[in-house]
Formats: C-alpha cells, structure tokens, sequence
C-alpha cells in the first residue's frame, strides 16, 4: 500500500478516516474489534507512539489471526527534536 498525501490536510477520495474515543484499557480490544468489522479486502493504517507500543500491536494482532505488518524508525529523541 501507498500512501500520498498531495495537501495538507486532505485526504484521496477513496480513503477516510475514523476516530474513536475509548478509555486508555480499552484501546486495545477496541482495535481488534473494528479490524475485525473490516471487509477482508480492506486495509487500514495505524498509528502508535512508540516502537514498544507497535510491537504490542503486532503481536496481540498476530494472537488474534488477524495479519500486519509493521513499520517504524529508530531515530533517537535528540534527531528527533533536531527535525523539529
């Protein structure tokens, strides 16, 4: 899948974007479940905050039978900041 995003803050016409509000222990099951709504053709994006977060997902997706795929940097927090 490829993503490109040609303005800021505008989307293709053939994806969207959802957001759910649920408690902080419940973030988990509530991905597994929407994942599990999706059609088996569709695909889907998800964001985490850290490497350790992505690999939990990763991990509890694979448990469930539900497969993924994942992707982050390993840039530190100063080459981070230095980004900015």
């Amino acid at each position: 899948m490829y993503v490109k995003l040609d303005k800021e803050y505008t989307l293709p016409d053939n994806m969207m974007v959802h957001f759910l509000i649920v408690g902080s222990d419940q973030k988990l099951s509530a991905l597994i479940f929407l994942l599990r709504r999706l059609e088996e053709s569709e695909t889907s994006i998800i964001f985490a905050s850290t490497k350790y977060l992505v690999d939990l997902i990763v991990y509890t997706l694979e448990k469930m039978g539900i497969m993924s795929v994942c992707v982050y940097g390993k840039m530190d927090q100063i080459d981070r900041r230095d980004q900015l």
